[in-house]
């Protein structure tokens, strides 16, 4: 259990910052993730987060955009500072 929202996912202490790496800007998620990684997202450093999406390789994620829209593949660019999780 991850929690419910994205700020319980981001400080849920079974997950951990891959290879130690915070907000990192969302163009250079790709080559630092891994498929399976939970990316958490955020405008800006001092901004909460905003959105959750599950790497799967490539520069695109699965990402659900809003509630009642269906799940879809987009890329990762885009969505500004992200911290990429995984199970440790």
């Amino acid at each position: 259990d991850l929690g419910q929202g994205t700020d319980a996912i981001d400080t849920n202490p079974n997950l951990a910052h891959a290879n130690d790496l915070s907000l990192v800007p969302s163009s250079a998620v790709t080559g630092k993730a891994q498929p399976g990684d939970v990316l958490v997202f955020r405008p800006n450093a001092a901004a909460g987060t905003e959105h959750t999406g599950i790497y799967i390789g490539n520069g695109f994620m699965i990402n659900a955009p809003d509630s009642g829209n269906p799940v879809r593949v987009d890329p990762v660019t885009g969505h500004g500072l992200t911290d990429i999780l995984r199970l440790p």
